[in-house]
């Protein structure tokens, strides 16, 4: 999907949905603590965890609504014809490119209580083998991007 000029725009354009999903977090989070987050050298618990709650919450909304349902099935079917997986599989590892492992579980957390045990333990691997781009931040923000 990467190869072509198409699959590039579509992550390209998810990619920056979740920017501007973190930098809404970000943006809560310096009205919320304005004096935290002045500091040149943020936290970790501002930098990485409080957007991890942002997000979930802005989720739960959408799943409130039933908005997150339709989105689910949707793209999984749309990537499910790709790869020939399961919808809500499929929906999962592009979730997981972008929000990482503790807000995608967060996201399809009223999905897993229904999955068989083998469906879980491919939602187990696929969280296992993440790294959040949070968490990358967070990373950063403490040791220069160089390393």
């Amino acid at each position: 999907m990467l190869g072509t000029k198409l699959g590039s725009i579509i992550i390209n354009k998810i990619a920056s949905f979740f920017s501007w999903l973190l930098s809404c977090a970000n943006e809560g989070i310096r009205f919320a603590f304005p004096s935290a987050m002045e500091n040149q050298t943020v936290d970790f618990f501002f930098s990485a965890l409080l957007p991890i709650i942002f997000v979930i919450t802005f989720f739960d909304i959408l799943s409130y609504f039933g908005i997150l349902t339709w989105i689910i099935d949707k793209v999984g079917a749309v990537i499910s014809k790709i790869s020939r997986l399961p919808k809500l599989e499929s929906f999962f590892s592009i979730q997981m490119m972008f929000l990482g492992n503790t807000e995608a579980l967060a996201v399809v957390r009223d999905q897993l209580s229904v999955l068989k045990e083998n469906r879980l333990l491919t939602f187990g691997i696929m969280s296992m083998s993440s790294v959040s781009g949070s968490i990358l931040g967070a990373y950063l923000s403490m040791v220069p991007a160089t390393y």
